[in-house]
């Protein structure tokens, strides 16, 4: 696989890579832009290669997979286009969708809103 490195602000300025060397593992490094491919190591002076970041995070075990993330409002007012995808025809939708939003509209003028 190959990389392409685009450069986005001063060519100058700096940046943090990650290196891996073969005597102390992994470190990171404020190196000029863009990162070389080798840097030596702090400790021991090694020529390090350059490594792909690591995620500095962790994702919970079964938390991408864990219930609703909000309550959803009542099907009269919530744009529904499932029966679409099911088959439905685009006029009878329309038409549904028109008598919820006259139902709010009637509902709001009988409250005295507007």
């Amino acid at each position: 696989m190959t990389w392409t490195i685009k450069v986005r602000g001063a060519p100058s300025t700096y940046e943090a890579a990650e290196y891996e060397c073969p005597a102390h593992g992994r470190f990171a490094a404020t190196v000029p832009r863009p990162a070389p491919d080798n840097y030596p190591c702090a400790e021991c002076g090694h020529a390090s290669a350059w490594r792909f970041p690591t995620p500095h995070g962790r994702v919970k075990l079964g938390e991408v997979a864990q219930g609703k993330v909000m309550e959803y409002p009542p099907e009269s007012v919530c744009l529904d286009t499932r029966p679409l995808a099911d088959g439905m025809p685009l006029a009878e939708w329309k038409a549904k969708q028109r008598n919820i939003t006259r139902d709010i509209g009637l509902k709001r003028a009988r409250d005295g809103r507007r």
